[in-house]
């Protein structure tokens, strides 16, 4: 709690006429990825401090979905932005974000678009048993995983080239565009370790991309996915940990106004339960989409999903840039 006081009482100030102190915007990122008794502290100590205080305050992680329910009527999300501009008054509750990882530049699009993607459908994640971790993540995507792996393999256009069908699943899948013969990388290939040349030559030569949860909810495969043209198929709730919580992507907005960004607009989106008790809804949603809308959807989106070492680049950081701005111009009133 010490490091929130000593940010209040050296950066607040008190002004003539006004009834509480005057706080600058305060940034601070949250490293912890996954919900730990560190995130919990950091979170529960910032919402006791005054209105006037936590309400200056804008958290950036690469996750923002929080176990920790009790919380999540006392932080603002990114979709509270868009329903707010209008309004200039000092919000009383700490702004959380979820931001990209930082680990993903932006591509270069003529490249994206000469690769030849034989490949309809595609999916890429560790086995759903067999290990701690992998029965983890199977939990935390609702079961989606184990439920769309066996759809998948037993689909007549799945590719199973350098396959082993095993009780525990398999590491990727790939169905074929019809009339064409794709391959995927020999299971023994990913079995060693991944390969990102494996990983990125199959998100690569694929239409779309399967992208429930892993760890939490969010998971890295989404930004290489959607770097390399690849349209996410993106999951919402059916998670015991999380409830019923949309994911939040960076910058999701439901609205066409502000800052952000509509994910129907380059994303297929489904219900984690529904999905998980009928898994061939998946292909039915590609089948109903117009992938050509949702290509142009997400070559415009990309810019916001990944970041540019030249700064006169529009990439994540702007948009963060953006929000931080507009937070400064509120005032009390």
């Amino acid at each position: 709690i010490a490091y929130w006081d000593r940010l209040r009482t050296k950066f607040c100030h008190g002004i003539d006429g006004a009834s509480e102190p005057s706080c600058p915007v305060m940034v601070t990122h949250l490293p912890v990825t996954v919900d730990t008794k560190y995130t919990k502290e950091f979170l529960q100590l910032l919402v006791l401090q005054p209105k006037y205080f936590k309400g200056r305050v804008v958290i950036g992680g690469i996750e923002s979905n929080l176990k920790i329910l009790k919380l999540q009527s006392k932080i603002r999300k990114f979709s509270s932005i868009t329903r707010d501009t209008s309004t200039k008054i000092i919000p009383t509750k700490p702004l959380f974000l979820t931001v990209p990882y930082p680990t993903f530049e932006l591509p270069d699009p003529t490249v994206i678009d000469d690769f030849h993607r034989d490949k309809l459908l595609s999916s890429y994640w560790a086995p759903s048993c067999g290990s701690k971790l992998g029965k983890k993540k199977e939990k935390n995507s609702g079961g989606v995983r184990s439920a769309l792996e066996k759809f998948l393999y037993n689909h007549p256009n799945h590719s199973r080239r350098g396959k082993s069908r095993s009780a525990c699943g398999l590491n990727q899948h790939a169905i074929c565009v019809k009339g064409n013969n794709c391959t995927t990388a020999p299971l023994t290939e990913i079995e060693n370790g991944v390969s990102d040349s494996t990983l990125h030559q199959l998100v690569a030569t694929s239409r779309f991309c399967l992208e429930p949860g892993g760890d939490t909810p969010t998971r890295s495969h989404f930004y290489v996915a959607a770097i390399f043209g690849c349209i996410p198929v993106i999951f919402d709730g059916g998670n015991l940990n999380y409830g019923e919580q949309d994911t939040q992507w960076p910058w999701r907005t439901e609205g066409d106004q502000g800052i952000g960004l509509k994910y129907e607009n380059f994303s297929i989106i489904l219900k984690a339960d529904d999905v998980a008790r009928d898994p061939s809804l998946v292909m039915q949603s590609i089948k109903k989409s117009d992938y050509a809308a949702l290509r142009i959807g997400l070559a415009k989106a990309v810019r916001s999903l990944a970041y540019s070492n030249n700064r006169r680049t529009h990439d994540a950081f702007n948009i963060f840039l953006k929000i931080v701005c507009a937070e400064t111009k509120r005032k009390l009133v």
